[in-house]
């Protein structure tokens, strides 16, 4: 007879069970969906109004497409990723034009991923991250997908209060906040984008006081110097502020490169590189000055997203290469910072109007 009892509980439990981790898997898709479903018309209302807003390409790349049909994709999809959010349970035509839209995405996913690892095998990048960010996208999406699918279902009563399922979908939508910008350090930043150019951008880090460089500041220097002893570029630009004495940062990089062998004449240099944005302000008017087009930018991999925003926001395509990376204290707080800081600059011409 107990044997019967604790048969039936087990039942229940079980069967009481499936329905919690349905709701609890709905609402952190929906956290999710509340993202990219407010990300997605940012950058499409954003481009309106600031040219060169528009981080689409940060997680799907449908270059191959028409703009009228990238715009006509991305449109529909929101709407119906956002009312998803709203509102899971809808008709059976938003379902299913909603999980054609998902599939969509998927398989442009899944296309952006074979064009990475072919560019890889042909050399013309190299990567320390194997599985590119459209992968990332290709998968939380899926997660959707599936969220979708099951609100086919026939509808029951939550078996999880309220507060519980908002706390779940609010940290589905924290996770993507955090995860979102990781991603994108982990896969585009451990990516070298490295070919021939006419110069790099060493953006500045710490300069001691005796004009000693701070071991970041070093490798990134060294690593802007090697571009050039390779001939791969053939001018160096160096970006920063004040250093922590008299001796500015900028200064304490150019007579670091000399001694790695670049020639004075070549290194030009922007003592008004206080931070990323103003780096990418101030250099973009150098490029015009010396006729320069191409450029490579040499930072750590957590800066290069920022970096490559930055120069998109003032209309210049740079490619990124990483510096190496042996100092690596304090590495999980900056990469932190860092999530807060490529936010804010996403933002910033939202907050001030430029």
């Amino acid at each position: 007879m107990a044997t019967i009892e604790t048969k039936a509980n087990s039942l229940t439990g079980s069967a009481r069970w499936k329905p919690r981790a349905s709701e609890l898997w709905l609402a952190l898709n929906r956290g999710q969906a509340w993202f990219w479903g407010l990300f997605s018309p940012i950058n499409l209302l954003g481009e309106i109004r600031f040219s060169g807003f528009d981080a689409s390409i940060w997680w799907i790349d449908t270059r191959l497409l028409p703009q009228s049909a990238t715009w006509l994709l991305l449109t529909a999809w929101t709407m119906f990723v956002l009312a998803f959010a709203i509102r899971p349970k809808s008709s059976v035509w938003r379902q299913r034009v909603t999980a054609g839209l998902m599939m969509a995405t998927i398989a442009i996913s899944i296309q952006n991923s074979f064009v990475f690892w072919r560019l890889v095998d042909a050399q013309r990048i190299s990567t320390n991250s194997h599985i590119p960010f459209s992968m990332y996208v290709m998968l939380f999406h899926s997660m959707l997908l599936s969220s979708v699918v099951m609100t086919r279902q026939p509808r029951v009563e939550p078996s999880l209060s309220r507060i519980t399922r908002l706390s779940v979908t609010m940290a589905g939508m924290l996770s993507c906040l955090i995860g979102f910008p990781l991603a994108q350090m982990k896969c585009f930043g451990e990516t070298s984008y490295q070919r021939k150019a006419d110069a790099v951008v060493v953006l500045g880090c710490r300069a001691f006081a005796d004009g000693r460089l701070s071991w970041p500041l070093y490798e990134r220097v060294k690593a802007g110097c090697k571009l050039y002893q390779e001939g791969v570029v053939d001018k160096v630009i160096f970006s920063g502020g004040p250093g922590d004495g008299d001796i500015h940062e900028t200064e304490a990089m150019r007579q670091a490169a000399i001694k790695l062998g670049v020639s004075d004449a070549d290194i030009i240099c922007d003592r008004g590189g206080w931070n990323t944005r103003l780096t990418a302000e101030n250099t973009a008017q150098l490029f015009q000055q010396h006729g320069l087009r191409r450029i490579l930018a040499v930072s750590h991999f957590y800066h290069l997203p920022r970096i490559k925003l930055s120069y998109h926001r003032v209309g210049i395509d740079v490619y990124t290469v990483p510096a190496n990376m042996r100092y690596k204290k304090y590495l999980r707080l900056t990469m932190m910072r860092e999530v807060a800081a490529l936010w804010l600059y996403y933002v910033r011409p939202l907050a001030i109007g430029k």
